[in-house]
């Protein structure tokens, strides 16, 4: 019986006469994983990458057209300036006056400018703590800036540099700057000065002191204890009237050893109402 022909007119092979399709390489093709034909793989040539541009600086025209719309929006387009510090006086004076040998700076007590403290005091307490070198004016100069914190370090860190030339210079600054002016106390001032709520005998003392020191008039020792003693709470005067003392040092110590006294007297019974 003859064979069969398709309706192509194309003989159809017999079956296990298909030829297998091979890749350049003489290897079959795989099929996909969802039956399709995978893609032949080729070795990655030099040269295959794209190429990168690189960018090009703006022009002097462009720049000045982003300049221009950067100033009309109000933007700052200055260069920044990178900050540096110098110091208010010339530098031949650190060359040309050394501290002794062995010098160490000490530790001061140190002026904000924030506080109602007197500059007066703040001066004469910095050219006692220099020492050695608070004979030396240029010296002292050169350690000024280390008495100073906060708002007045900032302050003299601002002065125009070589504004400063001699010690003269930075105390009279100074003194502008933060030099406040106190009222003076009147003897009626101190009569009024009375030991605060929870405030300490020696605290109280002290302050009255501190006030003395602003009265303009002249008064005795026994004056000031008298002054003193009338300020106190109603428990030292009770205890101490009509007694007799040389100065504010004695009427300090006697007091503060009776308010130790019924302190601890207080903390017993305390304790004992607990037990």
């Amino acid at each position: 019986m003859p064979p069969k022909r398709n309706t192509k007119g194309a003989n159809v092979q017999p079956a296990g006469t298909r030829k297998r399709r091979t890749n350049s390489s003489g290897r079959r093709r795989r099929r996909g994983y969802y039956g399709g034909r995978e893609p032949e793989q080729q070795a990655p040539q030099l040269g295959a990458f794209p190429a990168t541009t690189v960018p090009q600086a703006p022009s002097d025209l462009e720049r000045n057209y982003m300049v221009e719309a950067l100033q009309q929006l109000r933007i700052d387009v200055r260069p920044l300036m990178r900050p540096t510090s110098r110091k208010p006086y010339p530098d031949w004076i650190d060359r040309v006056h050394q501290f002794p040998k062995g010098y160490k700076v000490p530790e001061y007590f140190l002026f904000s400018g924030e506080e109602n403290k007197s500059t007066i005091e703040h001066i004469a307490r910095f050219s006692v703590q220099c020492g050695e070198a608070g004979s030396k004016d240029y010296l002292k100069l050169r350690l000024f800036a280390n008495s100073l914190t906060k708002s007045a370090f900032s302050w003299y860190m601002n002065l125009p540099p070589n504004s400063i030339n001699s010690w003269y210079d930075p105390e009279s600054k100074f003194h502008e700057q933060f030099y406040r002016t106190e009222p003076d106390i009147t003897v009626a001032d101190l009569a009024r000065v009375t030991q605060l709520q929870g405030e300490s005998v020696e605290k109280y003392i002290a302050r009255f002191r501190k006030l003395r020191t602003r009265c303009q008039t002249s008064l005795t020792e026994k004056e000031c204890v008298s002054l003193a003693l009338r300020g106190l709470n109603f428990n030292m005067r009770e205890k101490f009237e009509g007694q007799e003392f040389t100065d504010l040092f004695h009427l300090a110590t006697r007091t503060a050893s009776y308010e130790r006294l019924l302190k601890e007297k207080k903390e017993r019974r305390t304790s004992s109402k607990g037990t």
